[in-house]
């Protein structure tokens, strides 16, 4: 699982899109999340959880 806020500062948005870029071309199956008007703080990463929590119990 991925996740970043959509207002997050450089180098975040860089970094997380190579990271899913090289996940990509390696054939490797990830999950990604995009906290909405959240930068690098508690929401973001609360949000994050709440998306990969529920695909644990699917």
């Amino acid at each position: 699982m991925a996740g970043l806020g959509t207002k997050e500062p450089s180098p975040f948005p860089g970094s997380v899109g190579a990271f899913r870029t090289m996940l990509e071309k390696q054939g490797i199956k990830y999950a990604y999340y995009e906290s909405p008007e959240t930068a690098h703080e508690w929401l973001t990463w609360r949000r994050c959880l709440n998306q990969f929590a529920a695909k644990l119990f699917q």
